[in-house]
């Protein structure tokens, strides 16, 4: 969520004297002799160091995944102002990061997220909290009640066919921006699986994914400006981000906004699920009403507010990730028709058998790993600590190291895109697309087990391992399986799906040449 900050400062005219002092912080600072013996490209600039290079090339990864065959799994960058900072895809680093409690959000992240979620958000709160409304939460997403939301699930797959359809009704073979069509799907499974939408003013939810989309577009742009604005906020206090919210500026009205309507949205479902846990329901608000009064929710401390608090975080995160990752996989289809004509053979005979067709699972398993949702992230430590290495890195100096000590306040960057194309981890072929890699058993080479689903950090691992990893999962397979079996993807004549670019580092997307998000695709029926 870039880029807000930034706004806040070209606005306000703070942006100057504020540079200044982080400036003097940055230049007071002692060095890290510990990160600065470790290797890594060049900087272009003191101001940006490397930082534009990664975080604005025309196609994710243009830099990041160079720098990675000539430096490894563990390398230096530079950050604004000089600053020294890490990148790391090691797995040993990587599963000590995610696992510890030594490790937080930046500020940056922290902050923005609380912008435009409810401050009581399971993404953004910690500690004992954090661990109290995950213990509530995790029942709710588990294997065998994901099961259930199965057949909501279907109907949403289905309303997809029943709009294609219609379309090509109208023109047979046209060329169809998939990507609306897949984010109506995931925001109306997401919907009816958490909040019952049954009774909830449709309207309502409109009305914050219109906002939601406006605040995602305002948010979306890096641009050097909201680098440099980033760099700044990791080093200014939580109070200066809670009175950003309270300025009357475009950004931060619509952020205000998205929260509102969360919560308005999160109090009606409340009051009707409250009548409704008496007449039973399996969607997620309602359990959680239902088991208000059981021990294990009287453990847990959930509140009416508790559960309010959770419906920003529901409905973006169910509804845009899930988008992105499907238009991701339909363009992959697009591009390789002999493993899609595969696919739909393999589909048509397992009919919904989902977890018997090791295809359909090898192909998403491959679409997450080539596109993780969140390709990079970062972390700050908040007490001295020491960052084990799954494999041995060469300093400067000579050295062999397999450790690095690491003193508090040091940000280090988590590559997680880097460490599903790791090639000594995936094969020499790691960068392509190659569902056949997870057929034999053996598409991880890597030692112990990283992240919830198939050795990969798609969906994170640790205490802050996505929520809805298998939820996710089974709402791929039902959407690829009905999509193969009824239609038929290529790519438009002329082009690679118009020019589609892969972009975003807080969050990944396919852009089209003209910068909007989308996944244009021909598409015909399968007779």
């Amino acid at each position: 969520m870039p880029g807000i900050l930034g706004y806040w400062l070209v606005a306000t005219g703070v942006g100057a004297p504020t540079v200044a002092l982080i400036l003097l912080f940055c230049l007071g600072r002692a060095a890290n002799w510990s990160i600065r013996k470790i290797p890594g490209p060049s900087a272009p600039s003191w101001t940006f160091g490397n930082m534009k290079q990664l975080l604005l090339p025309k196609q994710y990864g243009d830099h990041e995944f160079n720098w990675q065959r000539s430096h490894g799994a563990v390398y230096r960058i530079k950050g604004c102002f000089g600053e020294d900072r890490l990148m790391l895809s090691d797995s040993g680093a990587l599963q000590s990061i995610i696992g510890s409690t030594k490790f937080e959000h930046t500020p940056v992240f922290h902050n923005m997220v609380k912008l435009l979620s409810d401050g009581g958000s399971l993404s953004v709160v910690k500690g004992e909290r954090h661990r109290r409304l995950r213990a509530a939460l995790n029942p709710r997403f588990s294997a065998a009640t994901v099961r259930q939301y199965e057949p909501t699930m279907q109907n949403a797959a289905q309303a997809i066919t029943e709009n294609l359809n219609a379309m090509l009704d109208i023109d047979s073979g046209q060329e169809i921006d998939m990507y609306p069509l897949l984010a109506t799907a995931t925001l109306t499974a997401i919907s009816q699986v958490v909040l019952g939408c049954a009774t909830v003013d449709a309207e309502l939810i409109k009305d914050f994914v219109r906002n939601n989309t406006r605040a995602a577009a305002l948010t979306a742009g890096l641009t050097s400006t909201s680098i440099l604005a980033d760099a700044i906020g990791a080093r200014l206090p939580e109070w200066v981000w809670d009175l950003a919210t309270l300025l009357p500026l475009e950004a931060f009205n619509v952020l205000r906004k998205v929260r509102q309507l969360a919560r308005r949205i999160g109090r009606r479902v409340v009051q009707e699920k409250k009548n409704a846990a008496q007449e039973g329901g399996n969607d997620v608000f309602t359990q959680l009403l239902s088991s208000e009064g059981s021990d294990k929710m009287k453990r847990a401390s959930l509140t009416e507010e508790d559960v309010i608090a959770q419906t920003s975080l529901f409905l973006i995160a169910g509804q845009e990730p899930a988008a992105h990752t499907l238009a991701f996989g339909l363009l992959e289809l697009g591009r390789n028709l002999q493993f899609q004509d595969l696919l739909r053979r393999e589909v048509l005979s397992f009919g919904l058998a989902y977890t018997d067709m090791p295809l359909l699972n090898a192909f998403i398993k491959e679409i997450l790993r080539l596109y993780p949702i969140s390709p990079l992230m970062e972390r700050i430590t908040v007490e001295d600590t020491i960052i084990p290495l799954a494999e041995c890195i060469t300093a400067v100096t000579g050295e062999r190291v397999s450790q690095i000590p690491i003193r508090r306040g040091q940000i280090v960057n988590l590559a997680i895109a880097s460490y599903q194309r790791l090639e000594s981890l995936w094969g020499p072929d790691a960068h392509e697309f190659k569902p056949s890699r997870w057929l034999g058993g053996a598409a991880y080479q890597g030692g112990g087990t990283v992240g919830p689903y198939a050795n990969l950090l798609a969906f994170l691992g640790g205490p802050r391992t996505c929520l809805g990893w298998r939820f996710a999962t089974l709402e791929m397979q039902i959407i690829f399986s009905e999509l193969v079996a009824n239609f038929s993807f290529t790519l438009p004549v002329g082009g690679d799906s118009a020019g589609v670019r892969v972009q975003g580092s807080t969050i990944l997307r396919p852009v089209t040449s003209t910068g909007e998000k989308g996944a244009v695709l021909c598409v015909t029926r399968v007779s």
